[in-house]
């Protein structure tokens, strides 16, 4: 069998100060040959300066250089446009692959697809690192991790986790800006079958950076457009987040302060992470308490693998 060629697409906005360690742990990577593509969303701070160096550097390194802000989902598709390899894997600059993480994409995707020939996507469970890169949890419920399949999967899976055959694939929706996993993975489950497998194969960072109000409602919006636009039929032409009533204040407010709380946990902060829970119980009690429940459960467990 021919070895094939994955090409790595990475966006980047504004993202040098973890920028570097994503991109040394794609150069790293083992027994698979690859590109790495890296699509500067319109970056202000010298991330275009560290990219010119590294294509000087090594020539598996490619860039694309926007000249204007596309939001996440744009960048994707224009990384995507110009790829090369048999295979897409995603990932954004402030994640990291392990050494073996594109050979055991590629063995997970060809294993799955030899009992679900329509295998379109295979996702996967992530470890959870801090901003000093230490783990701290797992990203997928316990009740998911290290089973594969692909008849029902979760599909709350990071787009840092994936990995796709590039011919035939779909595309990202332009209109989502911030939240562009969840009509992306419905689009490509109308192209063939979804797969998963629950080890973490990347690494995702918690960072401190605060979600506010304002993002977490268009964040809200854009997930609630993107599953509205699914169930009236509406993949290829899905609706604007302006399109759809407002989320409640409430539920926007407990799903930005939780996420707060998450990632401020995840980095030691433990006063802030407590104001952050406060204000996220507060506004949707019995939720916040569940999901901080599993979110607990999930973290410092497993650590070592």
């Amino acid at each position: 069998m021919t070895p094939p060629l994955v090409s790595v697409v990475m966006i980047n906005y504004n993202g040098l100060p973890w920028l570097t360690g994503a991109v040394e742990s794609v150069l790293a990577s083992e027994e698979v040959a690859f590109e790495l593509i890296v699509v500067d969303d319109g970056s202000k701070d010298d991330s275009r300066g560290y990219l010119d160096e590294m294509v000087r550097k090594d020539a598996r390194v490619r860039k694309v250089f926007l000249p204007q802000n596309l939001g996440i989902s744009g960048a994707r598709n224009a990384g995507i446009d110009v790829a090369l390899g048999d295979f897409i894997s995603i990932i954004d600059s402030d994640d990291r692959f392990l050494p073996d993480t594109l050979k055991r994409q590629v063995e997970t995707f060809r294993k799955l697809a030899a009992t679900e020939p329509r295998l379109s996507l295979l996702m996967s469970d992530a470890w959870l690192i801090n901003e000093a890169g230490n783990r701290v949890g797992r990203y997928i419920s316990h009740d998911w991790w290290d089973r594969e399949t692909t008849v029902d999967p979760p599909l709350w899976t990071l787009p840092s986790t994936f990995f796709f055959k590039r011919e035939g694939a779909a595309r990202f929706h332009p209109g989502y800006r911030s939240a562009d996993g969840p009509i992306f993975v419905r689009r490509m489950e109308k192209v063939g079958a979804l797969g998963f497998t629950g080890y973490p194969l990347i690494e995702y960072r918690l960072r401190m950076s605060s979600v506010t109000n304002a993002s977490g409602d268009k964040m809200l919006r854009e997930m609630n457009a993107a599953e509205q636009s699914y169930r009236d039929g509406r993949l290829e032409n899905p609706l604007d987040p302006d399109e759809i009533p407002a989320p409640r204040p409430r539920d926007v407010a407990a799903w930005t302060h939780g996420r707060n709380a998450k990632n401020a946990a995840a980095n030691g902060r433990k006063v802030r992470a407590a104001c952050e829970f406060a204000k996220a119980a507060l506004a949707q009690p019995a939720g916040t308490f569940q999901k901080m429940k599993r979110v607990l459960r999930s973290f410092g467990k497993r650590i070592a693998g």
